[in-house]
């Protein structure tokens, strides 16, 4: 299992008072807008379609009352560099090794309408074990950094720029997927499906040039989808789809692309106004997360602080009616002994008649 995306994004209306009671209604709309964002936001491997969703949840709280959904994805065909919508994508067979994502996801009702709080997603491969045992003649997953499998990649790219009527070079941006499978006839045979970006060098750019060669900025470069096959016996094929110039947010940003300074652009796919608004806003959002939670922070710290000082207030108070009870205890004692010291006094006093001398006896005495 490995993990695909965690993403933290500030709702609208944060730190505002939250309703006792959850508005939120998780519905798929809200699963289809989770899916949209870890689609846009995941920059690397393929896109992912709803399979199923689960309510989990709803917390009210403060400073937001957050609704846990579970959601179920499958793996497309459509690589991230693909522009065409992840819900037109085709999911992936059960005998291509396909991909399941398992996403918990946190909508928060913290203002004027529900947003998404937090996205946590881990993928994981079919079963390749199970893949045998239902499909034995079929190829196996191979890891990203197999060598005899980037070796074949390697050399489907400079076929494909051989035989390419593109006027720019193209190298490799990520490899995608890895299989081999063994033929009686070939040999061991290597599967491969990569992405390639254009370059600032041309298609007829020398061997010992080629490392050096830096994609073109992103507002102005085409993005590639490739397969390729080469048999054990060396015979290679290699397929690769161009794709027009797209929004620089469709695709991802690898450190190689940062060769020149470049101006990027925005600019709105057609019919989809209202997502391009709602993603200007969420890349504000995505900006101020560390402010937000750097403020949550303090925000905890001083209602920590504050209930220290309501403690040692509510201390200081049980100290004072301890103190005012010793008192009052004290005075009923004083008085008691009082009471009783007089009370002995009049029982002695009772007993004795009283005396009656002249002064006459009283100076005999």
């Amino acid at each position: 299992m490995r993990e695909l995306l965690i993403l933290a994004v500030l709702c609208q209306g944060l730190f505002a008072t939250s309703s006792p009671v959850c508005r939120i209604y998780a519905d798929k709309a809200a699963a289809d807008e989770a899916v949209y964002l870890i689609n846009k936001l995941h920059h690397h491997g393929y896109k992912f379609k709803l399979d199923s969703f689960t309510l989990d949840k709803s917390l009210p709280g403060q400073p937001l009352c957050l609704t846990q959904l579970t959601l179920t994805l499958s793996e497309t065909n459509c690589h991230i560099v693909n522009p065409k919508p992840f819900d037109e994508c085709e999911v992936r067979k059960e005998a291509d090794t396909p991909v399941t994502a398992k996403c918990n996801v946190s909508l928060c009702d913290g203002g004027e309408k529900p947003g998404i709080a937090r996205l946590v997603c881990d993928t994981e491969p079919a079963s390749s074990e199970e893949l045998v045992r239902r499909c034995p003649d079929c190829p196996t997953l191979l890891p990203l950094h197999d060598p005899e499998g980037l070796e074949s990649v390697k050399a489907a790219i400079e076929k494909f720029n051989k035989d390419s009527t593109q006027t720019s070079y193209f190298k490799l941006l990520e490899v995608g997927r890895l299989r081999t499978q063994y033929n009686m006839a070939f040999g061991m045979s290597h599967f491969a499906e990569f992405a390639i970006v254009e370059t600032e060098c041309p298609v007829s750019v020398k061997n010992e040039e080629k490392p050096a060669c830096k994609p073109k900025c992103s507002n102005e470069t085409h993005h590639g989808f490739c397969k390729s096959t080469q048999l054990g016996n060396g015979d290679l094929t290699v397929d690769c789809e161009i794709y027009d110039i797209q929004n620089t947010t469709q695709h991802p940003h690898p450190p190689f692309h940062r060769g020149k300074h470049c101006r990027h652009h925005e600019r709105h796919r057609p019919g989809h106004h209202e997502r391009g608004e709602h993603e200007k806003v969420l890349s504000i959002e995505v900006l101020l997360i560390m402010e937000a939670l750097l403020l949550m922070e303090v925000l905890l710290i001083m209602e920590a602080l504050l209930l220290m000082e309501v403690l040692l207030i509510m201390e200081a108070h049980l100290l004072m009616e301890a103190l005012l009870l010793m008192e009052a205890l004290l005075i009923m004692e004083t008085m008691t002994i009082r009471n009783l010291t007089l009370s002995s006094l009049n029982h002695h006093s009772k007993g004795c008649p009283p005396v009656n001398l002249s002064l006459q006896d009283l100076r005999n005495a």
